[in-house]
């Protein structure tokens, strides 16, 4: 819904989740931006973190809770199928309105889409081995070439 910033990494390679300040930018340019409801849109920036709110209302704890599973499906079934996608943390929140008695479920979900850092090709058990070393054991590298 908003990116929050680059993607943070620690020395041995571990994504580091956004600090709450910037979490908390990130929300409020939500609110200012123009031209949709807020959670209308799930941002997919590569190399960002992002933060995307899950909010539904109902007139019974129970009617918000499902009205919430399905959003909550809805965004990880789109999620699920872009190259990069990492959850970084979620948190729940619930609330009532005694004005017009409703009950509200929120998710706050931070997320990652990492760029690919690795190629695509496996590495070989053999890697640095010359062909000779891996003749030795012919069915392993046999294997390894199949793969």
């Amino acid at each position: 819904m908003a990116v929050i910033g680059k993607c943070q990494y620690t020395k041995d390679g571990r994504l580091v989740r956004p600090r709450e300040l910037d979490v908390r930018d990130a929300k409020l340019s939500m609110g200012l931006d123009i031209g949709g409801k807020s959670g209308d849109r799930f941002t997919t920036e590569r190399g960002c973190t992002h933060v995307y709110l899950v909010e539904a209302a109902g007139l019974s704890p129970a009617q918000a809770k499902q009205r919430s599973k399905d959003k909550l499906q809805t965004f990880f079934d789109h999620a699920d199928f872009i190259n990069g996608f990492r959850k970084i943390s979620m948190e729940r929140r619930t609330d009532y309105t005694p004005i017009n008695q409703n009950y509200t479920i929120t998710y706050e979900i931070v997320y990652a889409i990492e760029e690919p850092y690795r190629s695509s090709r496996s590495v070989s058990p053999y890697e640095g081995q010359s062909r000779e070393d891996r003749d030795i054991d012919p069915l392993a590298a046999n294997l390894y070439e199949l793969g």
